[in-house]
């Protein structure tokens, strides 16, 4: 994901790029709710994380898989990014090595 604001970002080191691992069950688990659809011409499926501010001047960025109206999908929750105390919906950290590495050794 490329964020134009990267500046903006609670401590994002890795900005302007910022990288999300799903894992099969994830992946089915949105395409059963909608997450993946078409652009209008387009052949390629598509999948649409956001990254969004939180509502207060403070706190860390959260981010979304949206179906194409903009709606977040059920467990579309992905945590937040560079902070904690907020998981994702399954549970596991999806902007993070360490994250991806917990959730496989614990099978969460």
């Amino acid at each position: 994901m490329y964020n134009s604001e990267a500046g903006a970002l609670t401590d994002a080191f890795e900005a302007p790029f910022i990288c999300f691992w799903l894992d099969g069950t994830l992946i089915k688990k949105l395409n059963d709710e909608g997450a993946f659809f078409r652009k209008k011409g387009e052949s390629k499926l598509t999948l649409t994380c956001q990254l969004r501010k939180p509502t207060h001047e403070y706190g860390h960025w959260y981010a979304l898989i949206v179906n194409e109206k903009g709606e977040k999908v059920e467990n579309g929750f992905l945590g937040i990014v560079g902070g904690e105390g907020s998981p994702a919906d399954d549970w596991a950290e999806h902007y993070s090595v360490a994250g991806y590495l917990e959730y496989a050794r614990w099978g969460l």
